[in-house]
């Protein structure tokens, strides 16, 4: 989504309002609320959530950085089955072992707000109080990927230890992980529709 960014935060809080019948549809909000659909279902209090969410980081963007234009991007969650980051061990020209599963979740997910300058200097901020503001050149990263190359020959034998751990997983793991994941998701269901019936009383 690329746009201006105070345009984007007159939408969406159009959007909001489409959303809460306060305001009758009309092209732009409802345009931004179907993309929202395809994204996060129908669900009205997901949709507010979200729409929360999108403004939050547009709004802190500006303030960090101010007014112009925007790209804003998603990234979806992934989930591993078998409960472990293991998919990033590869052998030479493949992504996945046979052992692993991963998937985007697409409830879950990371915004991220960019504008390009030509100045060659990159200003990080996160809407997370615990992440300070950084900035840094590309020269700065220089050495930074010289020792991470060291650092990764180093790593072979962990590799090669997690990679056995993998080919003993059977398949009754993979079953016990997916349907964990699954209670949960029944349980933060079930949680959303109590904290939105006891607001009502």
């Amino acid at each position: 989504m690329k746009s201006d960014a105070r345009i984007l935060i007159e939408i969406l809080g159009l959007a909001k309002k489409v959303l809460q019948k306060k305001l009758e549809p009309h092209q732009k909000s409802q345009s931004a609320l179907e993309k929202l659909k395809t994204l996060y279902g129908d669900d009205e209090e997901i949709l507010s959530y979200q729409i929360d969410r999108y403004l939050e980081v547009l709004r802190k963007f500006v303030d960090r950085f101010g007014e112009g234009p925007v790209i804003l991007m998603r990234i979806p969650s992934r989930i591993c089955i078998i409960g472990g980051h293991t998919d990033y061990l590869t052998d030479p020209g493949r992504y996945l072992l046979g052992h692993v599963i991963t998937f985007a979740n697409p409830r879950r997910d990371m915004l991220v707000a960019i504008r390009f300058k030509k100045k060659g200097t990159f200003r990080l901020s996160s809407t997370h109080k615990r992440f300070k503001d950084k900035r840094f050149k590309i020269s700065d990263l220089t050495e930074e990927l010289r020792k991470l190359s060291v650092s990764r020959q180093s790593d072979d034998e962990k590799t090669k230890r997690n990679r056995q751990v993998l080919r003993n997983r059977s398949v009754s793991d993979f079953k016990k992980f997916w349907l964990a994941y699954l209670d949960l998701l029944q349980i933060e269901r079930k949680a959303r529709r109590e904290l939105k019936h006891s607001s009502k009383h």
